[in-house]
């Protein structure tokens, strides 16, 4: 266990604490990127949602559930440590409720206690078709890595 400055870091529960930094090129950020950082590091259920049809605020919401409070913390915490080594600011909300959001400027993760996503049903609201016939679609983060534009 590591002492973080915020918490106690559990590598067995969490995965490894730090992102090999020089892999990571934040000018080039895709979603999928993330989503596979997240699955490093033991989140459950990561989806990609391509939001870019029904959203002009943001192109993809990745939404991911944590073990614990403290491991969505920590998430949310090493996407924004990533994003900022390369000069970039991730704004986080919700640092002390189940269900933390991290705006990466197009990418908006979505950190969520189980409890909290199976209520919101976050995944169902923005894959469903909208009147005008537009809808989101969940890609296989294992599909995203090169599978941006």
């Amino acid at each position: 266990k590591e002492e973080t400055g915020r918490e106690e870091w559990d590598e067995d529960l969490h995965g490894p604490m730090q992102v090999k930094v020089s892999e990571v090129d934040v000018d080039n950020l895709n979603p999928g990127m993330l989503a596979e950082m997240l699955e490093e590091r033991r989140a459950m259920d990561v989806h990609v949602i391509d939001i870019r049809e029904k959203c002009t605020y943001a192109e993809y919401f990745i939404i991911a559930t944590g073990r614990t409070h403290t491991h969505q913390k920590n998430l949310a915490w090493e996407i924004r440590r990533m994003i900022s080594t390369g000069g970039k600011h991730a704004q986080i909300q919700g640092l002390e409720t189940n269900w933390i959001v991290v705006d990466c400027g197009s990418i908006i993760v979505h950190i969520m206690s189980e409890d909290s996503r199976n209520f919101f049903d976050l995944d169902s609201l923005w894959t469903q078709e909208t009147s005008s016939g537009k809808k989101g679609s969940v890609r296989n983060p294992r599909e995203t890595l090169t599978g941006f534009e």
